[in-house]
Protein backbone atom coordinates (compact mmCIF):
# COMPACT_ATOMS: atom_id res chain seq x y z
CA UNK A 1 0.00 0.00 0.00
CA UNK A 2 2.53 2.36 1.05
CA UNK A 3 4.65 1.44 -1.92
CA UNK A 4 1.69 2.31 -4.70
CA UNK A 5 0.98 5.79 -2.48
CA UNK A 6 4.78 7.02 -3.25
CA UNK A 7 4.00 5.92 -6.98
CA UNK A 8 1.17 7.85 -7.00
CA UNK A 9 3.13 10.95 -5.36
CA UNK A 10 5.90 10.55 -7.85
CA UNK A 11 3.33 10.62 -10.77
CA UNK A 12 1.93 13.61 -9.65
CA UNK A 13 5.34 15.31 -8.63
CA UNK A 14 6.49 14.42 -12.31
CA UNK A 15 3.44 15.70 -14.04
CA UNK A 16 3.62 19.11 -11.62
CA UNK A 17 7.09 19.28 -12.83
CA UNK A 18 6.31 18.81 -16.72
CA UNK A 19 3.50 21.89 -15.93
CA UNK A 20 5.84 24.69 -15.28
CA UNK A 21 8.20 24.46 -18.15
CA UNK A 22 5.00 24.72 -20.41
CA UNK A 23 3.25 26.94 -18.29
CA UNK A 24 6.57 29.29 -18.83
CA UNK A 25 6.92 28.64 -22.37
CA UNK A 26 3.04 29.93 -23.13
CA UNK A 27 3.70 32.92 -20.83
CA UNK A 28 6.68 34.08 -23.06
CA UNK A 29 4.89 33.11 -26.17
CA UNK A 30 2.19 35.10 -25.93
CA UNK A 31 3.91 38.58 -24.99
CA UNK A 32 3.09 41.08 -27.05
CA UNK A 33 5.37 41.50 -29.84
CA UNK A 34 7.38 44.17 -31.10
CA UNK A 35 5.74 46.70 -34.25
CA UNK A 36 7.64 46.89 -37.34
CA UNK A 37 8.64 50.74 -37.08
CA UNK A 38 7.99 53.51 -40.01
CA UNK A 39 10.71 53.97 -42.69
CA UNK A 40 12.23 56.78 -42.69
CA UNK A 41 10.44 59.05 -44.83
CA UNK A 42 7.09 57.07 -44.01
CA UNK A 43 3.83 58.83 -42.82
CA UNK A 44 1.25 56.81 -41.13
CA UNK A 45 -1.38 59.42 -39.99
CA UNK A 46 -4.66 58.53 -40.47
CA UNK A 47 -7.08 60.46 -42.83
CA UNK A 48 -10.13 60.66 -40.11
CA UNK A 49 -6.89 62.74 -37.76
CA UNK A 50 -7.41 66.19 -36.67
CA UNK A 51 -3.89 67.76 -35.71
CA UNK A 52 -6.30 70.47 -34.57
CA UNK A 53 -8.40 68.46 -32.41
CA UNK A 54 -5.49 66.78 -31.21
CA UNK A 55 -4.18 69.98 -29.35
CA UNK A 56 -7.44 70.59 -27.56
CA UNK A 57 -7.35 66.92 -26.27
CA UNK A 58 -3.49 67.28 -25.15
CA UNK A 59 -4.38 69.98 -23.32
CA UNK A 60 -7.68 68.20 -21.69
CA UNK A 61 -5.34 65.04 -20.88
CA UNK A 62 -2.61 67.52 -19.46
CA UNK A 63 -0.15 65.75 -21.48
CA UNK A 64 2.64 68.01 -21.70
CA UNK A 65 2.59 68.26 -17.51
CA UNK A 66 3.05 64.88 -17.37
CA UNK A 67 5.85 63.80 -20.56
CA UNK A 68 8.26 67.28 -19.50
CA UNK A 69 10.60 67.13 -16.92
CA UNK A 70 11.96 70.01 -14.55
CA UNK A 71 13.73 72.78 -16.73
CA UNK A 72 12.94 69.95 -19.73
CA UNK A 73 11.61 70.75 -23.61
CA UNK A 74 7.86 69.58 -23.75
CA UNK A 75 7.03 66.69 -24.27
CA UNK A 76 10.97 65.43 -24.28
CA UNK A 77 9.83 63.15 -20.92
CA UNK A 78 12.12 62.75 -17.42
CA UNK A 79 9.42 63.92 -15.43
CA UNK A 80 9.63 61.87 -12.02
CA UNK A 81 6.07 60.47 -10.79
CA UNK A 82 6.65 58.94 -7.18
CA UNK A 83 4.17 55.98 -6.68
CA UNK A 84 4.35 53.12 -3.66
CA UNK A 85 6.46 50.91 -6.07
CA UNK A 86 8.93 53.72 -6.94
CA UNK A 87 9.98 56.84 -9.31
CA UNK A 88 8.37 56.41 -12.55
CA UNK A 89 9.73 58.46 -15.60
CA UNK A 90 7.78 59.58 -18.03
CA UNK A 91 8.49 58.63 -21.67
CA UNK A 92 10.07 61.04 -24.69
CA UNK A 93 6.74 61.35 -27.00
CA UNK A 94 8.29 63.99 -29.33
CA UNK A 95 8.84 62.84 -32.96
CA UNK A 96 12.39 61.91 -32.68
CA UNK A 97 13.34 59.38 -34.17
CA UNK A 98 16.15 58.26 -31.78
CA UNK A 99 14.28 58.93 -28.68
CA UNK A 100 10.98 59.53 -28.98
CA UNK A 101 7.65 58.46 -30.84
CA UNK A 102 8.97 59.29 -34.82
CA UNK A 103 9.60 55.90 -35.95
CA UNK A 104 6.37 55.01 -34.31
CA UNK A 105 3.26 53.82 -36.32
CA UNK A 106 -0.33 54.68 -35.71
CA UNK A 107 -1.02 50.90 -34.91
CA UNK A 108 2.20 51.33 -32.39
CA UNK A 109 0.79 54.54 -30.88
CA UNK A 110 -2.49 53.35 -30.49
CA UNK A 111 -2.10 50.11 -28.44
CA UNK A 112 0.26 52.13 -26.30
CA UNK A 113 -2.39 54.68 -25.42
CA UNK A 114 -5.27 51.89 -25.30
CA UNK A 115 -3.22 48.71 -23.85
CA UNK A 116 -0.16 50.08 -22.33
CA UNK A 117 2.43 48.16 -24.39
CA UNK A 118 4.49 50.47 -25.98
CA UNK A 119 6.28 49.45 -29.81
CA UNK A 120 9.14 47.33 -29.18
CA UNK A 121 6.62 44.86 -27.29
CA UNK A 122 7.48 46.63 -23.31
CA UNK A 123 4.46 47.03 -20.99
CA UNK A 124 3.99 50.38 -19.68
CA UNK A 125 3.28 51.19 -15.96
CA UNK A 126 -0.01 52.05 -15.07
CA UNK A 127 1.19 55.79 -13.98
CA UNK A 128 0.65 56.11 -17.38
CA UNK A 129 -3.26 55.80 -17.35
CA UNK A 130 -3.93 54.29 -20.30
CA UNK A 131 -6.15 52.35 -18.21
CA UNK A 132 -8.45 54.95 -18.99
CA UNK A 133 -7.78 56.20 -22.38
CA UNK A 134 -8.60 53.22 -23.65
CA UNK A 135 -12.25 54.14 -23.93
CA UNK A 136 -11.26 57.11 -26.03
CA UNK A 137 -12.63 57.34 -29.50
CA UNK A 138 -10.54 56.23 -32.37
CA UNK A 139 -10.59 59.94 -33.81
CA UNK A 140 -9.49 61.13 -30.88
CA UNK A 141 -6.52 58.83 -30.38
CA UNK A 142 -5.87 59.26 -33.83
CA UNK A 143 -5.68 63.16 -33.98
CA UNK A 144 -3.58 63.13 -30.87
CA UNK A 145 -1.01 61.20 -32.90
CA UNK A 146 -1.30 63.60 -35.54
CA UNK A 147 -0.59 66.63 -33.19
CA UNK A 148 2.36 64.48 -31.60
CA UNK A 149 3.78 64.08 -34.89
CA UNK A 150 3.12 67.00 -36.82
CA UNK A 151 3.09 70.03 -34.52
CA UNK A 152 5.84 69.12 -31.94
CA UNK A 153 9.47 69.60 -31.87
CA UNK A 154 11.40 66.70 -32.01
CA UNK A 155 13.83 66.65 -29.48
CA UNK A 156 16.42 64.03 -29.18
CA UNK A 157 16.09 63.74 -24.95
CA UNK A 158 16.74 60.17 -23.31
CA UNK A 159 14.75 60.18 -20.08
CA UNK A 160 16.32 58.82 -16.88
CA UNK A 161 15.31 54.88 -16.99
CA UNK A 162 12.82 53.51 -14.38
CA UNK A 163 14.19 51.06 -11.67
CA UNK A 164 11.96 49.53 -9.48
CA UNK A 165 12.78 46.67 -7.15
CA UNK A 166 11.95 42.99 -8.22
CA UNK A 167 8.84 42.41 -8.57
CA UNK A 168 7.64 45.52 -9.83
CA UNK A 169 10.45 45.50 -12.17
CA UNK A 170 9.60 42.89 -14.07
CA UNK A 171 7.42 44.40 -16.70
CA UNK A 172 5.60 41.55 -17.90
CA UNK A 173 3.73 40.87 -14.50
CA UNK A 174 1.44 44.01 -15.63
CA UNK A 175 -0.50 41.55 -17.52
CA UNK A 176 -1.64 39.76 -14.40
CA UNK A 177 -2.78 44.07 -13.32
CA UNK A 178 -3.95 44.25 -16.88
CA UNK A 179 -6.28 41.25 -16.12
CA UNK A 180 -7.50 42.20 -13.07
CA UNK A 181 -7.69 46.31 -13.62
CA UNK A 182 -7.69 46.86 -17.81
CA UNK A 183 -11.58 47.24 -18.57
CA UNK A 184 -11.15 47.99 -22.28
CA UNK A 185 -15.17 48.65 -22.99
CA UNK A 186 -15.88 51.77 -24.69
CA UNK A 187 -18.12 53.99 -22.76
CA UNK A 188 -21.73 54.38 -23.49
CA UNK A 189 -24.20 56.80 -23.92
CA UNK A 190 -26.90 57.13 -21.37
CA UNK A 191 -30.79 58.07 -23.08
CA UNK A 192 -31.75 59.46 -19.71
CA UNK A 193 -28.68 62.45 -19.66
CA UNK A 194 -28.31 65.03 -22.57
CA UNK A 195 -25.40 65.64 -24.82
CA UNK A 196 -23.36 68.15 -22.63
CA UNK A 197 -23.83 65.31 -19.62
CA UNK A 198 -22.40 63.03 -22.11
CA UNK A 199 -19.66 64.70 -23.19
CA UNK A 200 -18.46 65.55 -19.89
CA UNK A 201 -18.18 62.41 -19.02
CA UNK A 202 -16.44 61.27 -21.74
CA UNK A 203 -13.79 63.55 -21.16
CA UNK A 204 -13.69 62.98 -17.54
CA UNK A 205 -13.86 59.53 -17.27
CA UNK A 206 -11.25 59.27 -20.50
CA UNK A 207 -8.83 61.77 -21.69
CA UNK A 208 -9.00 64.18 -18.51
CA UNK A 209 -8.50 60.88 -16.34
CA UNK A 210 -9.61 63.05 -13.29
CA UNK A 211 -9.59 60.15 -11.51
CA UNK A 212 -6.56 59.37 -11.54
CA UNK A 213 -5.61 61.91 -9.22
CA UNK A 214 -8.99 62.52 -7.23
CA UNK A 215 -9.56 58.58 -6.62
CA UNK A 216 -7.19 56.76 -3.67
CA UNK A 217 -5.70 53.31 -4.86
CA UNK A 218 -5.39 50.36 -3.45
CA UNK A 219 -2.80 48.17 -2.39
CA UNK A 220 -1.84 46.93 -6.29
CA UNK A 221 -1.81 50.90 -7.45
CA UNK A 222 -5.24 50.65 -9.55
CA UNK A 223 -7.91 53.25 -8.57
CA UNK A 224 -10.63 52.63 -6.28
CA UNK A 225 -14.10 52.39 -8.01
CA UNK A 226 -17.84 52.67 -6.62
CA UNK A 227 -18.06 55.11 -3.69
CA UNK A 228 -14.22 55.91 -3.26
CA UNK A 229 -13.98 57.06 -6.67
CA UNK A 230 -13.34 60.86 -6.60
CA UNK A 231 -13.25 60.65 -2.85
CA UNK A 232 -9.63 62.23 -2.61
CA UNK A 233 -6.16 61.24 -2.77
CA UNK A 234 -2.75 62.36 -2.09
CA UNK A 235 -0.44 63.07 -4.82
CA UNK A 236 3.05 63.24 -3.76
CA UNK A 237 2.64 65.30 -0.66
CA UNK A 238 -0.20 67.43 -1.85
CA UNK A 239 -4.05 66.52 -1.49
CA UNK A 240 -6.23 65.97 -4.32
CA UNK A 241 -9.86 66.86 -2.86
CA UNK A 242 -13.02 64.78 -3.35
CA UNK A 243 -14.97 65.61 -6.89
CA UNK A 244 -17.93 64.41 -4.90
CA UNK A 245 -20.04 64.90 -2.02
CA UNK A 246 -22.19 62.67 0.04
CA UNK A 247 -23.80 66.07 1.40
CA UNK A 248 -23.14 69.65 -0.11
CA UNK A 249 -20.52 71.26 1.51
CA UNK A 250 -19.83 74.23 3.53
CA UNK A 251 -20.07 76.47 1.02
CA UNK A 252 -22.35 75.20 -2.36
CA UNK A 253 -21.85 76.02 -5.89
CA UNK A 254 -22.83 75.42 -9.04
CA UNK A 255 -21.58 74.71 -12.42
CA UNK A 256 -19.84 78.27 -13.31
CA UNK A 257 -18.12 77.92 -10.05
CA UNK A 258 -16.07 74.55 -11.76
CA UNK A 259 -16.18 76.50 -14.57
CA UNK A 260 -14.06 79.14 -13.22
CA UNK A 261 -11.48 77.05 -11.34
CA UNK A 262 -11.13 74.45 -14.54
CA UNK A 263 -10.54 77.71 -16.97
CA UNK A 264 -9.14 80.52 -14.36
CA UNK A 265 -7.34 78.20 -11.69
CA UNK A 266 -9.51 80.56 -9.11
CA UNK A 267 -13.57 80.74 -8.06
CA UNK A 268 -14.32 82.24 -4.94
CA UNK A 269 -16.36 79.33 -3.63
CA UNK A 270 -13.85 76.85 -4.47
CA UNK A 271 -10.39 78.85 -3.91
CA UNK A 272 -7.17 78.95 -6.12
CA UNK A 273 -5.87 76.00 -7.79
CA UNK A 274 -2.20 75.09 -6.41
CA UNK A 275 0.11 72.44 -6.88
CA UNK A 276 0.03 70.11 -9.55
CA UNK A 277 -4.17 71.39 -10.63
CA UNK A 278 -2.07 74.53 -11.74
CA UNK A 279 -0.19 72.86 -14.80
CA UNK A 280 -4.09 71.72 -15.14
CA UNK A 281 -5.76 74.92 -14.87
CA UNK A 282 -2.81 76.32 -17.20
CA UNK A 283 -3.72 73.52 -19.70
CA UNK A 284 -7.19 74.16 -19.56
CA UNK A 285 -7.25 77.90 -20.05
CA UNK A 286 -7.64 77.52 -23.92
CA UNK A 287 -10.03 74.80 -24.19
CA UNK A 288 -13.27 74.67 -25.42
CA UNK A 289 -15.55 76.87 -23.07
CA UNK A 290 -18.49 74.00 -24.08
CA UNK A 291 -15.87 71.72 -22.82
CA UNK A 292 -15.25 73.15 -19.87
CA UNK A 293 -19.15 73.62 -19.03
CA UNK A 294 -19.50 69.75 -20.12
CA UNK A 295 -16.74 68.75 -17.51
CA UNK A 296 -18.13 71.06 -14.65
CA UNK A 297 -21.93 69.49 -15.58
CA UNK A 298 -20.37 65.79 -15.02
CA UNK A 299 -18.33 66.64 -11.81
CA UNK A 300 -21.56 68.25 -10.35
CA UNK A 301 -23.16 65.12 -11.01
CA UNK A 302 -21.04 63.08 -9.50
CA UNK A 303 -22.32 64.23 -6.08
CA UNK A 304 -24.51 62.04 -3.95
CA UNK A 305 -26.44 64.96 -3.34
CA UNK A 306 -27.89 65.91 -7.06
CA UNK A 307 -29.26 69.40 -6.28
CA UNK A 308 -27.50 72.89 -6.61
CA UNK A 309 -28.64 74.79 -3.99
CA UNK A 310 -28.31 78.69 -3.94
CA UNK A 311 -25.21 80.36 -3.68
CA UNK A 312 -24.23 81.74 -0.74
CA UNK A 313 -22.66 85.37 -0.91
CA UNK A 314 -18.75 84.45 0.27
CA UNK A 315 -19.28 87.60 2.48
CA UNK A 316 -22.19 86.05 4.40
CA UNK A 317 -20.28 82.97 5.15
CA UNK A 318 -17.03 85.13 5.97
CA UNK A 319 -19.31 86.82 8.61
CA UNK A 320 -20.97 83.90 9.87
CA UNK A 321 -17.28 82.49 10.48
CA UNK A 322 -15.73 85.22 12.06
CA UNK A 323 -18.19 85.73 14.80
CA UNK A 324 -18.74 82.69 15.76
CA UNK A 325 -17.97 82.39 18.90
CA UNK A 326 -14.90 80.36 19.35
CA UNK A 327 -14.33 79.29 23.09
CA UNK A 328 -10.48 78.94 22.51
CA UNK A 329 -8.16 80.19 24.80
CA UNK A 330 -4.97 77.95 24.13
CA UNK A 331 -1.73 79.10 23.84
CA UNK A 332 -1.19 78.19 20.34
CA UNK A 333 -4.08 79.11 18.89
CA UNK A 334 -3.48 82.90 20.17
CA UNK A 335 -0.04 82.73 19.03
CA UNK A 336 -1.49 81.68 15.37
CA UNK A 337 -3.92 84.74 15.50
CA UNK A 338 -1.20 86.97 16.20
CA UNK A 339 0.75 85.24 13.23
CA UNK A 340 -2.28 85.43 11.13
CA UNK A 341 -2.91 89.41 11.92
CA UNK A 342 1.03 90.48 10.92
CA UNK A 343 1.72 88.00 7.74
CA UNK A 344 -2.02 87.32 6.13
CA UNK A 345 -4.42 89.94 7.19
CA UNK A 346 -3.07 92.42 4.89
CA UNK A 347 -4.25 90.92 1.98
CA UNK A 348 -7.11 88.51 3.00
CA UNK A 349 -9.24 90.84 3.39
CA UNK A 350 -12.88 91.52 2.65
CA UNK A 351 -14.71 94.88 3.19
CA UNK A 352 -12.40 95.61 6.01
CA UNK A 353 -12.71 91.93 7.82
CA UNK A 354 -10.16 89.63 8.22
CA UNK A 355 -10.90 87.12 4.53
CA UNK A 356 -11.26 83.30 4.09
CA UNK A 357 -11.19 84.39 0.70
CA UNK A 358 -8.74 81.86 -1.41
CA UNK A 359 -8.31 79.09 1.35
CA UNK A 360 -11.63 78.59 2.39
CA UNK A 361 -11.59 75.26 0.69
CA UNK A 362 -7.97 73.89 1.93
CA UNK A 363 -9.01 74.56 5.88
CA UNK A 364 -12.08 72.37 5.24
CA UNK A 365 -10.05 69.45 3.97
CA UNK A 366 -9.32 66.50 5.56
CA UNK A 367 -5.51 66.85 5.55
CA UNK A 368 -3.45 70.18 5.92
CA UNK A 369 -1.02 69.53 2.88
CA UNK A 370 -1.91 72.36 0.41
CA UNK A 371 -2.29 75.21 3.47
CA UNK A 372 1.07 73.65 4.39
CA UNK A 373 2.51 73.91 0.73
CA UNK A 374 1.50 77.05 -0.30
CA UNK A 375 3.08 79.06 3.48
CA UNK A 376 5.87 77.37 2.89
CA UNK A 377 6.22 78.13 -0.87
CA UNK A 378 3.19 80.53 -1.67
CA UNK A 379 1.29 80.46 -5.14
CA UNK A 380 2.56 81.27 -8.18
CA UNK A 381 -0.98 81.10 -10.01
CA UNK A 382 -2.46 79.97 -13.28
CA UNK A 383 -2.48 81.96 -16.21
CA UNK A 384 -6.27 83.08 -15.63
CA UNK A 385 -5.79 84.41 -12.25
CA UNK A 386 -2.04 85.54 -12.47
CA UNK A 387 -2.80 88.89 -10.26
CA UNK A 388 -3.72 86.28 -7.05
CA UNK A 389 0.36 85.51 -6.39
CA UNK A 390 0.89 84.87 -2.92
CA UNK A 391 4.62 85.39 -1.47
CA UNK A 392 5.96 82.63 0.27
CA UNK A 393 6.53 82.67 4.21
CA UNK A 394 8.57 79.61 4.56
CA UNK A 395 11.51 81.24 5.51
CA UNK A 396 9.50 83.95 8.15
CA UNK A 397 7.99 81.81 9.68
CA UNK A 398 9.29 78.11 12.05
CA UNK A 399 7.44 74.83 11.58
CA UNK A 400 6.48 75.33 15.00
CA UNK A 401 4.80 78.92 14.12
CA UNK A 402 3.11 77.38 11.01
CA UNK A 403 1.68 75.04 13.57
CA UNK A 404 0.38 77.58 15.48
CA UNK A 405 -1.27 79.34 12.19
CA UNK A 406 -3.28 75.70 11.14
CA UNK A 407 -4.62 75.28 14.79
CA UNK A 408 -5.64 79.09 14.61
CA UNK A 409 -7.10 79.03 11.38
CA UNK A 410 -8.43 75.19 11.59
CA UNK A 411 -10.56 76.53 14.90
CA UNK A 412 -11.96 80.15 13.91
CA UNK A 413 -12.49 79.29 10.39
CA UNK A 414 -14.14 75.96 10.11
CA UNK A 415 -16.11 73.38 12.41
CA UNK A 416 -13.49 70.62 11.76
CA UNK A 417 -11.56 68.76 14.16
CA UNK A 418 -7.84 69.69 14.19
CA UNK A 419 -5.46 68.23 11.97
CA UNK A 420 -3.52 65.15 13.98
CA UNK A 421 0.68 65.81 13.99
CA UNK A 422 0.44 68.91 11.86
CA UNK A 423 4.40 69.65 12.83
CA UNK A 424 5.24 66.19 11.42
CA UNK A 425 3.90 67.02 8.12
CA UNK A 426 5.21 70.75 8.09
CA UNK A 427 8.52 69.19 8.24
CA UNK A 428 8.38 66.78 6.13
CA UNK A 429 7.12 69.45 3.22
CA UNK A 430 9.72 71.70 4.43
CA UNK A 431 12.47 69.37 3.35
CA UNK A 432 10.53 68.54 -0.08
CA UNK A 433 11.90 72.61 -0.38
CA UNK A 434 15.87 72.07 0.59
Amino acid sequence: MLGRMNKIKLILTCKFLLIIPIAVLLFWQTLPMEIKPLGANEIDIPDYADPDLGEKLVKIGNCESCHTGPEGKPFAGGYGIKTNFGTIYSTNITPDNQTGIGFWSYEAFKRAIEKGIDREGNHLYPAFPYYRFTAASEQDIASIYAFLKTRVEPINFNPPKTKLNFPFSFRPGLRLWNAAFLDEKKLTSEPSEDLEWSRGKYLVETLGHCGSCHSPRNVFGAEEIGQLAYSGALIGSWYAPPLKFAKPPSISFDQNSFVNYLLDGWDKHLGIAVGPMIKVSNNLYDINEDDAFAISKYLLSLSENSEILELPIIGDYEDKIWNRATAVNSKDYLAGSKIFEKQCASCHKLNGKPSTRGFVNSINQPLPNNLIHVVLNGIKPSTGSAEKEMPDRGLMLSDDQIVQLLIFLRQKFTDQPLWENPLKTVSMIRNEYK
